[in-house]
């Protein structure tokens, strides 16, 4: 994620939840995003020099014609500040303003083989209770673990895996000799 996009997305956020619709701005750039996904050659044009901002500006305008206004007006602005090239970034500062707003944590799970949607709920729940904050779980299926939980959080690893205790085993071996 850009992180010079931050600020700006940080001012559409709070502009946003002042006004009472920060719903329907996440749905509008969420809309934005697929079609930037979808029309890779048009988001290489919103980064492309050749073209001039007020071109940019113009063409964000043009396709998020019926979007809210506040944010017509964050592209417009993001736009005149060069930074039209870092909108397919855009969604995802967007839910990391969410989650700082909301005191969300993001938690990294890795695991050999996926997680039933029970012992995901019990994940969850342990978690919120040892960090005291919500969470949002990505669970990444990673087999060469062979068996055991790596849990990432900002400020915590755990990793209860078959790989990381014969690693350890490994270099108990190593240093013995």
């Amino acid at each position: 994620m850009a992180e010079e996009l931050m600020p700006y997305v940080q001012a559409l956020y709070e502009s946003a939840e002042q006004a009472g619709n920060t719903d329907v701005v996440e749905k509008d750039l969420e809309q934005l995003n697929a079609v930037l996904a979808q029309n890779p050659d048009y988001a290489a044009m919103l980064s492309h020099p050749g073209v001039t901002r007020e071109q940019k500006a113009a063409w964000l305008t043009e396709l998020c014609a019926g979007a809210e206004p506040l944010l017509t007006t964050f592209l417009s602005i993001l736009a005149s500040h060069g930074m039209a090239g870092k909108l397919p970034d855009m969604l995802e500062a967007w839910r990391e303003c969410v989650r700082k707003a909301n005191d969300i944590e993001t938690v990294l799970v890795e695991t050999p083989a996926p997680l039933s949607a029970k012992d995901e709920a019990a994940l969850v729940s342990m978690l919120e209770s040892r960090l005291k904050r919500k969470i949002e779980l990505t669970v990444r299926v990673e087999p060469e673990l062979i068996a055991g939980l790596r849990v990432r959080a900002r400020d915590l690893v755990l990793d209860n895996t078959v790989r990381s205790r014969l690693n350890a085993m490994r270099e108990q071996l190593v240093e013995s000799r």
